[in-house]
Order: C-alpha cells, then sequence, then structure tokens
C-alpha cells in the first residue's frame, strides 16, 4: 500500500493549488481539471528525497514571484 504523510499531501495540494480534503472527493471537479502531466509532477515530486523537493519547492516560488510581477 502507498502512503503519504500528512505534510507531504499538504506540500503536493499546494503544487497542485487544492485544498487537502480534494484527495478524498471523487475528484470530479471539471471546473478545475488536473492535467496528467500535473499529476505526474506530483508523483515524480513526492518520490524525490526531502532535500531535493524543498529545492524544487523554494525554485517554484521563485518562478512564480518572477511571473507575478
Amino acid at each position: 500500500m502507498n502512503r503519504v504523510s500528512a505534510s507531504k499531501l499538504w506540500q503536493i495540494a499546494q503544487v497542485l493549488q487544492r485544498p487537502v480534503q480534494w484527495f478524498f472527493e471523487d475528484g470530479s471537479d471539471v471546473s478545475h481539471p488536473v492535467k496528467r502531466e500535473t499529476l505526474e509532477l506530483a508523483r515524480c515530486f513526492n518520490a524525490a528525497p526531502e532535500d531535493v523537493r524543498k529545492a524544487i519547492l523554494q525554485f517554484v516560488k521563485a518562478v512564480g514571484n518572477s511571473n507575478a510581477v
């Protein structure tokens, strides 16, 4: 059985811009469909070592902030 800790689930939810509860619903929110590449990104992110996940998260935040200007 695959298990995800609460903190990892929260991180994944942040990346996907979804509430944590979204993972426990039927996923039929057609107003915000999730692309296959987004799911793949979340799976790969979860499989990475913690230090790599932290670096990726910092990078994505920096890129997101630079695009907001």
